[in-house]
């Protein structure tokens, strides 16, 4: 039902239009009528029409002044003028307050009903595209925690192929035109509490974080946790002074350390990355900070405060991937042969230097293991005793043996453990956590710690074995509870929205139409309607 209001000094006029509207227009409702400007406004202010009929030339304040107030009040009102004069000025001003229609005294019947029409379409195009801008900012507020952690992970593993093909910089709204990176090291091994730390890094950690920053910077992102770890990325725009951003991270940093100690009485470590441009850039930053925080100098570190080597443009970040793709594989030729082709692809640097790269090499390594609920392997698989017998090898074909050695175990390991599942058994134990608690309200981390991989790894099995992302699967599993339950169950529909995990009964009206073509109350009707045919 759409309100309006008609504002004529002339009370024929008023009529006229009155019944003209109530005969050929159902939906619309005249809730007041104005014989002056000033009333006008008033009756705007109390009822707030979509739509209003205002006459030019009235006692006191004229018809174009009475808009320029309204739309002071209520800028979604749409207008119709009335005037008896057919004068520029009018109708220049009359469009510079975006007027919808303009119509001459006598007004003819047929220019009344197609001018009410068009504001009438106007008025529901606009409402239209309201409830489906309102739609999207739904679904993103679903869907994009899940989304902002594919991106992070990615990010983390320097995965720019999958980063590219999902999109993310569009998915996600922002350019990445440049950007820095900061890495917390909770450091729950040499911690006394450990208890503690666990808690607060299975529970509590992200949220902290993000209550923490979004009280101080316009954005960020903000990672699952891993190996202990939590990555954090700031995009920011071109327009950057590096020294000021810099100082800004350096003591963000520093306040978040000492509100953790507040908060929970232990004190991660901290590692900072330089500002770079684009994706690329960022990543590059991800691993200053990584680099900086595995220092363990002090409480905050940035690259300047260490020794850092580039990373070299040589290095194959694809090969770096097929490599843990053959060591998930358990195939240890091929695993080696991927290997060689990227040791040797490097850059002849100096030995220190290749040492570093293949300590990062190593940590992404340990890594899987974690993805196979190995979390105790993966802490001694590249401890500090491991990493100190790789800085004391003088030539790089001792690194390249050594590496090669470490391999070979890492994939030993995965073939003996018995917590292994192929990814059928994988993707079949997460489709039935699923199944089994799809009414309430669960996460892609949530199946994944079930399961025991990583969330990132999980979403890959999706798309590849299933063919659709987990919020897909997850949504059609709902939807089709609620078909079994819509047709005859005494619940209402709000009850069964409930019932199948929504908390919003208006976004699970739409997710079901989206998905059935119905709404739900559609859907019961059609359905009982055949029901009873069928008796």
């Amino acid at each position: 039902m759409y309100k309006m209001i008609i504002a004529d000094d002339e009370a024929f006029v008023r009529d006229t239009f009155k019944m003209v509207v109530n005969k050929h227009f159902p939906q619309v409702r005249v809730v007041a009528e104005a014989e002056t400007g000033r009333e006008a406004i008033e009756m705007a202010s109390e009822f707030n029409p979509n739509l209003m009929i205002m006459d030019v030339k009235m006692p006191g304040i004229n018809g174009l002044q009475a808009i320029y107030e309204i739309k002071k009040i209520n800028s979604e009102t749409r207008f119709i003028v009335l005037t008896a004069y057919d004068h520029f000025k009018y109708a220049r001003e009359a469009l510079s307050l975006s007027v919808d229609e303009y119509i001459l005294k006598p007004a003819r019947r047929e220019k009344i009903i197609e001018a009410v029409s068009k504001v009438l379409k106007t008025i529901e195009e606009l409402r239209s595209k309201k409830d489906q801008e309102l739609e999207l900012k739904e679904k993103l507020s679903n869907v994009l925690p899940a989304m902002e952690s594919e991106f992070a992970l990615s990010m983390i593993f320097g995965d720019t192929e999958r980063i590219n093909q999902m999109n993310y910089p569009k998915l996600l709204g922002r350019t990445f035109e440049a950007g820095y990176s900061m890495v917390l090291d909770f450091n729950i091994h040499d911690s006394k509490n450990k208890d503690i730390i666990k808690g607060l890094l299975n529970s509590k950690v992200r949220d902290f974080l993000t209550m923490f920053f979004n009280a101080r910077v316009s954005y960020c992102i903000i990672s699952p946790v891993f190996s202990n770890r939590v990555a954090v990325f700031f995009p920011e725009d071109m327009a950057y002074d590096i020294d000021e951003i810099g100082a800004i991270s350096i003591d963000l940093a520093r306040s978040l350390v000492k509100k953790i100690q507040e908060e929970f009485g232990t004190s991660p470590f901290i590692g900072v990355g330089g500002i770079h441009k684009g994706i690329d850039g960022l990543i590059e930053s991800y691993n200053e900070a990584n680099l900086a925080v595995s220092s363990k100098k002090q409480a905050v570190s940035c690259v300047d405060d260490i020794e850092y080597i580039k990373v070299d443009a040589s290095y194959s970040f694809k090969l770096e991937r097929q490599l843990c793709e053959k060591v998930r594989q358990f195939d240890k030729d091929e695993a080696i042969e991927t290997f060689k082709e990227l040791y040797f692809s490097i850059n002849p640097w100096e030995t220190q230097n290749i040492t570093n790269k293949m300590c990062e090499l190593m940590v992404v390594l340990a890594r899987i293991l974690l993805d196979f609920d190995m979390e105790s392997t993966a802490n001694k698989f590249f401890d500090d005793m491991e990493k100190k017998h790789l800085m004391m090898f003088d030539s790089k074909q001792e690194i390249c043996e050594w590496c090669i050695s470490k391999i070979l175990q890492l994939v030993n390991y995965l073939a003996d453990s018995k917590s292994i599942n192929t990814e059928d058994d994988i993707i079949i134990s997460a489709a039935r956590f699923i199944e089994a608690n799809y009414m309430h309200e669960i996460t892609l981390e949530d199946v994944a710690k079930a399961v025991n991989v990583s969330p990132y790894y999980l979403s890959k099995l999706f798309k590849s074995q299933m063919s659709q992302n987990f919020i897909d699967f997850l949504t059609d599993l709902r939807v089709d509870a609620a078909k079994k339950k819509i047709p005859d169950s005494n619940m209402s529909i709000k009850e069964i929205c409930y019932e199948v995990g929504y908390n919003d009964p208006n976004y699970f009206t739409r997710v079901f139409k989206k998905v059935t073509g119905q709404t739900p109350l559609e859907y019961r009707q059609a359905n009982k309607s055949a029901g009873n045919e069928g008796k």
